[in-house]
């Protein structure tokens, strides 16, 4: 009578199983701070004070999309009055 070993998982399987899921994390997170940055002035002007390069981004790919979005100006406009630039 044969004794059946128990099967190896192959461990490039397991290592695939975490990239897919440290890439569903990344995507989930990328996306929540698009949303927020699309939504909240506070949190445009948190990334105005900590991450200029990437709040330039954010209205770029807005002003490449639509030659009418004034996000831009409309936070620099709002942060002016409120004397927080």
């Amino acid at each position: 009578m044969l004794v059946k070993r128990p099967s190896r998982s192959k461990p490039w399987i397991k290592f695939m199983k975490y990239l897919i899921a440290a890439e569903v994390v990344v995507c989930a997170n990328c996306y929540l701070v698009w949303r927020q940055l699309n939504h909240s002035q506070d949190f445009r002007f948190y990334f105005h004070q900590k991450f200029p390069r990437i709040l330039d981004y954010f209205y770029s790919i807005g002003e490449l999309q639509n030659k009418n979005y004034k996000v831009r100006q409309l936070d620099e406009a709002a942060w002016t009055k409120k004397n927080l630039w």
